[in-house]
């Protein structure tokens, strides 16, 4: 039996069976890399957005975190149990380093002070950055509060190295230890706190009275600047007329200049670490200075909040 060989089908079959050609498998090749690169810089796109807006959002939660720790007590300051300050005594000792002048712990007022940093050494007892308060400069303000804080306390409750504000309704002593001094039957006995904070190595910094010392720590990290308003009632009316920011002048103020600072305002500049590829460029207006970044390679968040020293109207 005789066979003919179909020549069409033998050669349509080869070429099946041939597969790609270096050209196609170089062009397939290249094609492959241009769509790894187009994903590979989509996601390095993603991933950087991503990171930025968390580092956005971290720092603003930074600043704001700062500024409510700085901020928490004020309300609250020159609070001794609904007496007049003038009736508060102070048996408080500070065994090495006080604050000078108004600014001593031991004493139960001003109950507020504020001040801009003219030299590292302030008030004798704490080593603070120095402000520049000129055309974009960078302010380094400082401030302190006092008084008692915290739910009334039970004999039981105190601490020997704790200070405390024992307080009837005609009189009031501030002591350390567990053992109040002798006070009449109704009287109320309550935390006292000194706070001081400022700013040094670009870190906001905070001095406090723990017993008979006063301790030191960090409270933020990554705070370039600080400036402090004073709401101030002029005329005695009990409203405030105007705004003023600190200055080494506010350091030498009398107790009764303090007693007519009816509100704080505080403007706090954080800013992140260095970054590549970034460049700040805005400004930041803190009160009646205007920072600028100048290009740098930092994000920066800026916090502001106003306090009313309620306790000031009590005299």
């Amino acid at each position: 039996m005789e066979y003919e060989l179909n020549t069409d089908t033998a050669i349509n079959n080869d070429h099946r069976l041939r597969g790609f050609t270096l050209i196609e498998l170089m062009v397939a090749v290249t094609l492959s890399l241009f769509l790894l690169a187009g994903v590979a810089v989509l996601y390095l796109n993603t991933f950087t957005v991503q990171r930025d807006a968390a580092m956005t959002e971290n720092l603003n939660s930074n600043a704001r975190a700062a500024l409510a720790i700085a901020t928490s007590g004020l309300p609250s300051a020159g609070y001794f149990g609904g007496l007049n300050v003038g009736s508060v005594n102070s048996s408080l000792n500070v065994t090495a380093g006080d604050c000078n002048g108004l600014a001593s712990a031991t004493r139960a007022a001003p109950v507020f002070m504020a001040g801009s940093v003219t030299k590292e050494n302030f008030l004798t007892c704490a080593t603070a950055q120095i402000g520049t308060y000129v055309a974009n400069g960078k302010p380094a303000d400082w401030f302190l509060f006092r008084g008692a804080l915290g739910p009334r306390l039970a004999v039981a409750d105190l601490s020997a190295d704790s200070n405390y504000l024992v307080a009837s309704t005609q009189e009031g002593l501030l002591f350390k230890g567990k053992n109040p001094p002798a006070m009449p039957a109704n009287s109320e006995i309550r935390a006292y706190h000194f706070n001081l904070f400022y700013l040094r190595d670009n870190n906001l910094m905070l001095t406090r009275l723990v017993g008979d010392q006063l301790q030191e720590l960090t409270v933020a990290e990554g705070v370039e600047a600080l400036r402090v308003f004073l709401g101030i009632d002029e005329n005695g009316n009990g409203e405030i007329n105007s705004y003023t920011g600190v200055s080494a002048a506010t350091s030498a103020w009398t107790q009764a200049q303090w007693d007519r600072v009816k509100s704080v305002r505080l403007h706090l500049l954080t800013r992140s670490e260095t970054l590549t590829n970034y460049s700040d460029q805005r400004s930041y207006q803190l009160g009646d200075i205007n920072v600028l970044a100048n290009g740098d390679n930092r994000k920066r968040s800026l916090a502001v909040n106003t306090v009313f020293l309620y306790n000031q109207n009590v005299w």
